[in-house]
């Protein structure tokens, strides 16, 4: 209770700290890697001010439920958040590392560490659609059960669909690599493949 109090206080003043720092920062080499790496810092602080201000103590859950308000975000949810905030520094720091061509193995890892997460929240919606009704928490973003499905049988397919769609990205970056190291870098394959997986989710989420 009152660590999340004082995180949620403390945030907003470190983040324009942060912000002031990049606009007095000289041009120069590495200047744009280090204000991606500010930016991504102030994003982090953000998220952290956002877990805090859902978890202040019972109290504040309470009133977030009487309300009809959103359940507090999981571990799953926290993580893919913070890795979209940071994605962008990553793949920035791995091309000045290691070369542009060498970085798609570490972007496809954290594809893959966001599709485990999308999934983890598609299957936490399932849970949280079925308890509903209890905790009066609805679920957030596109990974609510679509209504009157959860007693469905396609409720499976609605399922399959959802994991295909978080595995896309994954499946993409995978070929695409792959078509790099057999000299294949003009190939349709990774594009055709994406494609085909992207349309298979659709048709099996509606």
């Amino acid at each position: 209770g009152e660590i999340a109090n004082a995180v949620a206080m403390a945030a907003p003043q470190v983040a324009d700290y942060l912000r002031l720092g990049t606009l007095l920062m000289p041009d120069g080499g590495g200047t744009e890697l280090t204000s991606e790496a500010i930016h991504s810092s102030i994003n982090l602080i953000s998220l952290a001010a956002d877990v805090a201000a859902t978890r202040q103590g019972p109290l504040a859950r309470h009133r977030a439920v009487s309300k009809g308000g959103v359940a507090p975000m999981c571990a799953a949810e926290i993580i893919l958040e913070a890795t979209r905030r940071v994605e962008l520094l990553v793949e920035m720091s791995a091309e000045r590392a290691r070369g542009r061509r060498r970085t798609v193995p570490i972007i496809a890892c954290l594809e893959l560490l966001k599709a485990i997460c999308r999934i983890r929240m598609a299957v936490r919606g399932l849970d949280l659609d079925q308890r509903g009704r209890l905790t009066g928490l609805a679920v957030a973003g596109a990974f609510r059960v679509p209504r009157g499905l959860s007693t469905d049988p396609r409720l499976r397919w609605w399922v399959a669909g959802t994991v295909l769609h978080a595995l896309r990205p994954v499946v993409y970056l995978a070929l695409v690599a792959r078509c790099k190291e057999e000299g294949r870098q003009r190939s349709w394959t990774p594009l055709v493949a994406s494609f085909i997986l992207d349309l298979l989710s659709e048709v099996l989420a509606t």
